[in-house]
């Protein structure tokens, strides 16, 4: 379910970036923060729905094991339990999500993604293109203001980019799994490739948090406020003597 949020998530996050580039009259009205935690919403509540299926399929019932230790002991285990007892009824619905997840969770989202993402990088390019001219003219503070927003842009093209190919390979082992039952691929063939294409999966995560620590200092900034809640620094200017105080900030939890 989490996965599935993650995906429609990041191309959230890449359409608001695009309309935010290359509409920011109408980002006003379409990505205010009521907007966008409403959006948030729907699409946890989308991907919950989605995943429903996986919830009233099975069953786990507990049953005792014999230890793998010691032979003498037992151990208590589950065992997943299917609620359809006909195999090929069950195989059939196992495809008919397997090619709905491959489809409207992942390929849609990868399109979208993947047009988005050559759009922002068209953008990145004008952009570049407009900075060179406004240093030209010795316009420093736009130039300046442009290369933030350039930057921005480039870090969520790398992440966009990098979510994908390591997307796809799980997007194409699903819809292998879905269409292969009928040429006699059974889901004992299968396992070996869908559990290493879902190693992508694993790694998605932790690359796509490396780009943002090496790209992003504000990001930095505040996994580390996030990280040491209880004293961060501040700097405000004081009001009587017209001197800056710099103040130390103490956040004690219950105080």
């Amino acid at each position: 379910m989490f996965h599935t949020a993650s995906l429609w998530l990041i191309t959230a996050l890449g359409i608001q970036r695009y309309i935010c580039v290359c509409h920011p009259l109408k980002a006003r009205i379409w990505c205010t923060m009521k907007k966008t935690l409403r959006l948030i919403g729907i699409i946890f509540v989308m991907a919950f729905l989605n995943h429903v299926y996986r919830f009233i399929k099975f069953d786990y019932v507990a049953v005792e094991l014999p230890s793998a230790v010691d032979a003498n002991k037992t151990v208590v285990g589950c065992v997943r339990v299917s609620h359809v007892q006909d195999n090929e009824t069950l195989q059939i619905l196992e495809n008919v999500y397997n090619f709905h997840y491959s489809v409207n969770i992942q390929f849609i989202p990868c399109v979208v993604l993947l047009v988005v993402n050559v759009l922002l990088i068209r953008t990145k390019r004008q952009a570049e293109k407009r900075r060179v001219e406004l240093l030209r003219q010795n316009r420093r503070r736009e130039s300046r203001m442009m290369r933030e927003s350039t930057s921005s842009t480039l870090m969520l093209v790398i992440v966009v980019s990098l979510f994908l190919v390591l997307e796809i390979p799980i997007g194409l082992s699903q819809l292998f799994r879905s269409v292969s039952y009928p040429f006699g691929f059974t889901r004992e063939n299968t396992s070996g490739a869908v559990v290493f294409f879902h190693l992508f999966f694993f790694l998605n995560n932790p690359c796509i948090f490396v780009v943002y620590c090496t790209m992003s200092k504000k990001f930095r900034n505040t996994l580390k406020h996030l990280l040491t809640p209880s004293c961060h620094r501040c700097t405000r200017p004081a009001t009587e003597d017209g001197h800056n105080v710099e103040v130390i900030q103490l956040d004690i939890a219950g105080h």
